[in-house]
């Protein structure tokens, strides 16, 4: 039994369209160029890289510890 055949039952067809964007202003933007540069602002901003994203080692599921003395400097071996 394919998939189509168990699936199409489940398949809408039907689409939806977008007719506009409002902006935080409150204005509505119905114009495609000005809702592809907004959706564009928006997913760039979403997805920006961060600099406070700690990534241990793929290897280890161990959460960070966070020590008193983790400033202390370590001596050395006499």
């Amino acid at each position: 039994v394919s998939f189509w055949s168990k699936a199409k039952r489940f398949i809408k067809p039907t689409s939806f369209s977008l007719n506009g964007f409002i902006v935080s202003s409150g204005a509505i933007v119905n114009d495609s160029i000005g809702m592809c540069d907004i959706a564009a602002d928006f997913y760039e901003d979403f997805f920006r890289r961060s600099d406070n994203i700690v990534r241990p080692h793929p290897y280890v599921d161990a959460p960070l510890l966070d020590f008193d003395n983790k400033d202390d400097p370590i001596p050395e071996v006499s």
